[in-house]
């Protein structure tokens, strides 16, 4: 009996040896593997397209102006568009309501655009407002050539076009193509514009 309960003994002692070194060999591998992936995976060169931030004010380079006016009072640059101030505008400064005329703005990358708000027409006053063009249609024109055309409604605060389609792009151009007519001036004015 005694020899019976040594050997099975024995055999327990075995079994929990070989249960431990099996334990560790599935440890050992397991972390071994993971080490190798970390390290493949850091080793190979991506080749997927970089992700493509979305654009805010901050990422602007430049805004330019197919024509700009100057008055008596002030000059109405292009660049007043992205002051966060509605007492400003770009105004074109044509013969006629500036059909045609636009403003171009430039990133300094490449960014997703997937909407706009615009403060269309001179906010500084309801009186300006009125008093002056207020873009009607718009259209849209980013780097790759591709266009979108929005009509905006005729109000005095701000308005957010939803794109038809988000845009990877370096740049828009805002062209007008029809105004809601000033009651006094014919000058097509711009307060603020957003992007994101």
């Amino acid at each position: 009996m005694d020899k019976y309960k040594k050997i099975t003994r024995v055999l327990i002692v075995i079994l929990i040896v070989i249960t431990a070194t099996m334990g560790g060999l599935i440890y050992w591998k397991s972390k071994t593997i993971s080490r190798k992936a970390e390290v493949v995976k850091k080793q190979v060169p991506s080749t997927e397209k970089k992700t493509v931030e979305e654009v805010s004010t901050s990422d602007i380079s430049s805004i330019t102006a197919s024509s700009v006016l100057t008055d008596s009072l002030s000059t109405h640059y292009a660049r007043l568009i992205c002051d966060g101030n509605t007492s400003t505008a770009w105004t074109e400064s044509v013969d006629g309501p500036g059909i045609g005329e636009f403003i171009t703005i430039k990133f300094n990358g490449t960014y997703k655009m997937t909407n706009m708000r615009i403060n269309a027409g001179y906010q500084k006053t309801a009186v300006l407002y009125r008093a002056n063009n207020r873009p009607k249609q718009i259209t849209l024109t980013f780097s790759d050539g591709s266009q979108q055309v929005y009509t905006l409604t005729d109000q005095e605060n701000a308005q957010t076009i939803k794109l038809d389609q988000a845009v990877d792009t370096q740049s828009v151009k805002i062209t007008i193509d029809s105004v809601y007519k000033g009651t006094k001036y014919d000058d097509t004015c711009i307060s603020e514009v957003e992007l994101y």
